[in-house]
């Protein structure tokens, strides 16, 4: 039987936006770096996100590419109305894994 991965979960801020989008970026990728060899399912948790620009979803592909080059998985979670249409537009919704989409 397949053990589930181990979950660590980083919450975004409520705006993701320039300069905060830049500490966040800080954050996820060292906390993707800190999990070692075992793969990991990293949970971005966007309920709190009111707002992103483009450097909030740079952000949210460089913490992708990061946690796939190490073989972890990222998933965003509770995706809200602005960030599900910034996702759209830039047609990157098939490229995230999401959970939870709030409608």
């Amino acid at each position: 039987m397949k053990r589930p991965q181990p979950e660590k979960v980083l919450v975004a801020p409520e705006r993701l936006v320039y300069p905060a989008s830049r500490a966040f970026r800080r954050a996820g990728l060292e906390l993707i770096a800190s999990l070692g060899p075992q793969p990991h399912k990293v949970i971005v948790d966007l309920g709190p996100t009111v707002e992103a620009d483009s450097t909030g979803l740079e952000a949210l592909i460089a913490m992708r590419r990061r946690a796939s080059s190490l073989r972890h998985t990222l998933v965003l979670h509770n995706v809200g109305p602005r960030v599900a249409e910034l996702l759209e537009i830039t047609k990157l919704k098939d490229w995230f894994a999401v959970e939870n989409a709030v409608r």
